[in-house]
Order: structure tokens, then sequence, then C-alpha cells
């Protein structure tokens, strides 16, 4: 579940969103499906450099592990984990820190009449928003991150049926709160709905029959009886 995001949005987007430049600009590109099991990197802001955006590997790492990215995932997926999960001893997040992935967008996924249908999830402003995360960093220097995974809202459960999670959202005027603090988030407050309202709408089901990345990838097509939905102070409404 949550294996995918999206961030179609370009640097200079990006760093004008937040005020932040990035630490390595020549590694970032846009993408606009991010698929987490093929080893992807995501960009972040972390609690030890809140003045810079760095890359994250998505799949996170023991710290002292030295074998491949790939051979760890087969054993332990690490690319979400739930708040119950950053309480617990997991060997793989265990010394875990704070950190927010930034992105476009994420997907949920409805299963209907046997089929499986696709919804992307945006802010209706066209901007870059914050995921929660956690992430560490190697001893050969590179970061390894985790998406931060909560129950899901209403909303959300009105538009995926195989399982009742939701990445946990984070608003920018709880950036700070989210990195600094080590405590369990109240679910109602921080994983709901930011200031901005959210949009979903069903994609097409090209990208996950066939496993396609295209340049309309993550325009609207409406299916029959799936309707697209608004969401603003935690109502939802279908246009």
């Amino acid at each position: 579940m949550y294996y995918t995001l999206s961030n179609k949005f370009t640097l200079h987007s990006i760093e004008k969103a937040f005020n932040i430049p990035f630490k390595y600009p020549n590694l970032y590109k846009p993408n606009l499906v991010i698929n987490g099991l093929n080893e992807e990197t995501l960009s972040i802001i972390t609690v030890e450099d809140k003045t810079k955006i760095s890359i994250g590997i998505w799949g996170m790492l023991p710290e002292q592990y030295t074998g491949d990215w790939d051979k760890f995932q087969k054993i332990q997926n690490t690319l979400n984990v739930t708040l119950k999960d950053m309480s617990t001893q997991n060997i793989a997040i265990s010394d875990y820190k704070k950190c927010v992935i930034i992105v476009g967008g994420f997907f949920t996924s409805f299963l209907r009449m046997g089929q499986i249908y696709t919804y992307y999830v945006h802010q209706g402003l066209g901007k870059p928003f914050l995921l929660g995360g956690i992430y560490n960093t190697l001893d050969d220097g590179f970061m390894t991150c985790s998406l931060v995974l909560t129950h899901a809202t209403p909303f959300i459960n009105k538009i995926q049926t195989l399982n009742n999670m939701m990445p946990v959202i984070v608003d920018t005027s709880q950036l700070e709160n989210w990195l600094e603090n080590h405590t369990i988030f109240n679910k109602k407050k921080d994983a709901s709905y930011t200031e901005h309202p959210l949009y979903a709408h069903t994609i097409s089901k090209e990208y996950y029959d066939n496993n396609l990345t295209f340049d309309k990838v993550l325009e609207s097509k409406l299916y029959e009886g799936l309707p697209n939905y608004f969401v603003s102070n935690n109502l939802y409404s279908p246009i």
C-alpha cells in the first residue's frame, strides 16, 4: 500500500513554494509516477538540515546495512511505516529521525466490480505539499527514508477499498512541530486535511494495467459510477 507517489513540479517551483533551495539541484528531476519498488529517490526536508532540500532513497535501511537495497526490501519492505511502527523496536526504523517528503500527490486504489481503479489525490492550488516521513543516514552518507502512514480519514476511505491507511499530511504551518516533536501526533489534527483543499480524480487504468507512465497519466479520466471528489474542512462532495 502506498508504493507510488507523484512529483511533477520543477525544481524552481518547489524552491519557490517552500522558500528552501535544493542541496544538490542537479540530482532533482520531476517524476509523474514515483514507483518505490524501483529504488526511487524522494525530495525531503530533514530535521538535521531544515535550510536545504535533500535527496533520500525511498525505502529505509538499517544504518549499518551494507548490502543491496532491493535484497533488504524483499525481506522487509520499508517504503512506508505506520505511526504504530514508529513506537516499536523495528530494526529498520529504531533509530529514525523525522523528515517531510515533498510531493505533488499520492494515489489510492479502488476495487469495483472486479476491476482496480486509481485515484490521484492532490491539492487544488496546483502546488507541492508535504507528507510525513522518517529517515536515517547510512555509513556511506546516503539517506534512506520511509513514508509515514496513519488511519485514513472518511474522505480517503471513500476513494480506496483495499486498505484503511493514508499518508500523514503535514501542513507547512506544522513543519517545525513535525520535525522537532518525537511523539506521535494527534491523528484527527495532523493526518486529515491541510489548510488548503484536496482533490481526488480517477486516472487512466492503463497505468496499472500496463505499468505505463505517459505524459497525461495524471489527467482525470471519468468512469461510470466513480465520481471525482473535492474535500475541504473535513467535508467531501462530488465534482
